[in-house]
């Protein structure tokens, strides 16, 4: 298994983070990290996850599900490298 990043910029409402980390659990993942910051911007946060996943098909398909997620507007796949 290997760990791998995820960011999104979601909106600022109630609840974004819980339905969140629901669909994680629904998938079978841990999350092994959660951090959640307010942008520069009020409306809009950034949220960043860490999880041990099985491969790069699986957490593409979690990335296409955070995307369906009404408050979620952006969903990026950090690299395990060095940056």
């Amino acid at each position: 298994m290997r760990v791998s990043t995820i960011s999104m910029l979601t909106e600022n409402r109630p609840g974004v983070l819980a339905r969140i980390c629901t669909l994680f659990s629904r998938r079978g993942f841990n999350l092994l990290s959660v951090c959640a910051e307010r942008t520069d911007r009020f409306e809009v946060y950034c949220i960043t996850v860490v999880v041990r996943c099985d491969d790069e098909a699986t957490l593409g398909q979690v990335a296409k599900q955070l995307e369906k997620l009404i408050d979620v507007e952006e969903v990026t796949i950090l690299s395990s490298a060095p940056f």
